[in-house]
């Protein structure tokens, strides 16, 4: 590269330099879109089985005369993972105490460990004999879980979600 090229080259770096300090101070990504971005990769699992949402009541369209819950009762929502192979994860996260509680079922049923990562942290919960477990406390906003099944060397992770 030539002298006129290296001078622009210069100038194009610290004129992005100068519109990153302005748009950071004018207006700076929020904090939960920076922890959001951070989980995002530290996802990036190639040894692990990705389970895929294949069906999620939040998108399902309600049909016209069918009642919702008692009034101010928010109904669960439920939500299936499968992994190629045939194994899925049901979940069902009912609103509690300003956050949410998640049941799961691993199908076919296999004890082992279920760890829930969201905005407040991680929760790792027992997945018993019948592929059971549930965890409290879950912060609503992007979540995944992992699971680690008795008798399989790979993890599950699932898709994102925003609960």
């Amino acid at each position: 590269m030539d002298q006129q090229g290296d001078d622009e080259a210069a100038r194009d770096a610290a004129l992005l330099a100068e519109l990153r300090l302005a748009s950071a101070a004018r207006e700076p990504v929020p904090p939960r879109v920076l922890e959001s971005a951070r989980a995002a990769y530290t996802w990036r699992l190639i040894d692990a089985e990705l389970a895929e949402l294949i069906a999620d009541s939040a998108l399902e369209a309600q049909p016209a005369g069918v009642r919702g819950g008692v009034r101010g009762e928010q109904m669960p929502r439920l939500v299936t993972f499968e992994v190629a192979g045939g194994t899925t994860l049901e979940l069902e996260a009912t609103p509690a105490d300003r956050a949410l509680r998640l049941v799961g079922q691993v199908v076919p049923p296999r004890s082992g460990t279920a760890e829930v990562v969201h905005p407040g942290g991680t929760e790792r919960a027992e997945v018993d004999e019948m592929g059971r477990f549930f965890a409290e406390g879950i912060a609503g906003g992007p979540m995944r879980i992992r699971l680690r099944l008795a008798g399989s060397t790979v993890e599950i992770v699932t898709d994102p979600l925003t609960l």
